[in-house]
């Protein structure tokens, strides 16, 4: 802020005082009245205006015989007129360089008045800059450590994706062999089927003959009775091969009984087998889809 100037009528008061003390009003004695304060140069400036204010004084020309009075003020006058031009030349030429270094005083103490005030904002604006500065530095502190923290992630992103990826084609693996399996126990039990089936099918076929001999041995045995047969080593005989024909067909019942057990208990656990397998096949596929 600019600083509030002294008056004229403070430093015409100030002249009144010290010249009615019997002093000469002077630039240090009106600073020094007025509280040493105020400008020198606008001290100077109103000194100036208040001597030019002032009466001016005549005092009283001695009593002298004429002609000496004559002389005397001749001479007077003379040196009086070459002592005044002399002083108000030099009178002149000290307030023209007063003045101008008034002048010049006045100008510097605005200009300073200026820097003062643009010091003040200049200080305003370092105070202003300082905190933008420090709260740009604490953003980019913060942008910085975020931007750790994400590489971080990324980094670890990244090694999740390579497991993941090393994780999938391990089990894509699995299920290849899994299918492979799959396909294998299919195979094997269509063969054990095939298998099953013939075996059925000469077990009936070996019941059947057994029942057709079973069925020759009794029409022969009933037909020897009826013909008065009384050979019994030929009953016997054909009694011997009548129990070993129901023996064999017991046998190959027994027999189709046993491959039809084995086929129903290989279907059951391969059946239980598949299952399972299916069971980890869609397993391994659910996760690597995720």
């Amino acid at each position: 802020m600019a600083r509030i100037g002294i008056t004229r009528e403070q430093v015409f008061q100030a002249a009144e005082y010290i010249r009615n003390a019997g002093e000469t009003p002077t630039i240090d004695r009106v600073r020094v009245q007025l509280g040493n304060t105020g400008s020198p140069n606008t001290i100077h400036k109103h000194i100036k205006l208040w001597k030019s204010s002032q009466p001016q004084v005549h005092r009283k020309t001695p009593e002298l015989p004429a002609d000496l009075a004559l002389a005397l003020i001749s001479e007077i006058e003379k040196q009086a007129a070459a002592a005044r031009a002399e002083a108000e030349s030099e009178a002149t030429e000290s307030d023209a360089t007063a003045d101008r270094l008034a002048e010049v005083g006045e100008l510097l103490e605005a200009e300073a008045g200026q820097l003062r005030e643009l010091n003040a904002e200049l200080e305003t604006a370092r105070g202003i800059a300082t905190a933008e500065a420090s709260a740009r530095a604490e953003q980019i502190k913060t942008l910085k450590q975020q931007c750790e923290k994400d590489q971080v992630a990324a980094e670890t992103a990244r090694q999740n994706t390579v497991k993941a990826q090393y994780t999938v084609d391990a089990q894509e693996k699995q299920l290849m062999k899994l299918e492979s399996d799959l396909a294998a126990a299919l195979e094997k039990l269509e063969k054990e089927r095939e298998k099953t089936a013939t075996a059925v099918r000469e077990a009936a076929v070996a019941v059947g003959k057994c029942e057709a001999e079973t069925r020759r041995a009794d029409d022969a045995i009933e037909l020897g009775i009826q013909s008065g047969m009384r050979d019994l080593d030929t009953i016997n005989e054909l009694k011997k091969d009548l129990l070993e024909s129901r023996k064999e067909a017991r046998e190959a019942e027994k027999m189709k009984d046993r491959a039809r057990n084995d086929a129903l208990k290989y279907q059951t656990q391969l059946n239980s087998e598949i299952k399972a397998r299916t069971g980890d096949a869609e397993k391994t596929e659910n996760e690597a889809s995720k």
